[in-house]
């Protein structure tokens, strides 16, 4: 079974198939999962269901990390 032909089961299985691209990267930073904004939905879904592991990264790898708290607190 190739990679491509594993993301599109994981997909057309998950529970995290209504969830878009936003909602998925909360729920990997909910589950404390380093990932990367950038990540495809496939890989977030597979992050969540533990199909995947997230590449390994420092939180403060991404400029946006060192703001999200001040950001949220302004919203």
């Amino acid at each position: 079974m190739t990679s491509n032909s594993l993301s599109h089961e994981i997909v057309e299985d998950s529970v995290f198939l209504r969830c878009n691209h936003t909602e998925l990267y909360q729920l990997c930073m909910k589950a404390n999962m380093c990932v990367a904004p950038n990540s495809t939905r496939e890989s977030l879904i597979a992050y969540l269901e533990g199909m995947k592991e997230p590449p390994p990264m420092t939180e403060n790898e991404h400029a946006i990390n060192s703001c999200r708290h001040a950001l949220i607190g302004f919203v």
